[in-house]
């Protein structure tokens, strides 16, 4: 599962970013992982997701659906964490 949200989470910094280029240097990730990784989810997906031009990209339907749907599951992962969580504190002895 934790592969599945690290996948929503790139492919929700790389849309934003607009540029495989700016998503490689916000993520500290070499461009050809970015390209192995986008390819991998369009595989899983058996979509493509982004349209590519020399400098920039659009995101197709399935790539724009995709992207809505990774910020919702996101949003609720973190209100769940938030729910859930609680501060390790250390027993006294």
């Amino acid at each position: 599962m934790q592969d599945e949200i690290n996948d929503l989470n790139f492919f929700i910094t790389l849309a934003s970013s607009k540029s495989m280029t700016r998503a490689s240097i916000e993520m500290d990730i070499p461009l050809p992982t970015i390209s192995r990784k986008l390819a991998k989810l369009e595989y899983f997906y058996g979509k493509r997701l982004i349209n590519r031009s020399a400098r920039q990209f659009d995101l197709t339907e399935a790539g724009k659906l995709l992207l809505d749907r990774s910020i919702y599951l996101s949003s609720l992962m973190k209100i769940g964490r938030a729910h859930v969580w609680t501060p390790v504190t250390r027993s006294s002895r």
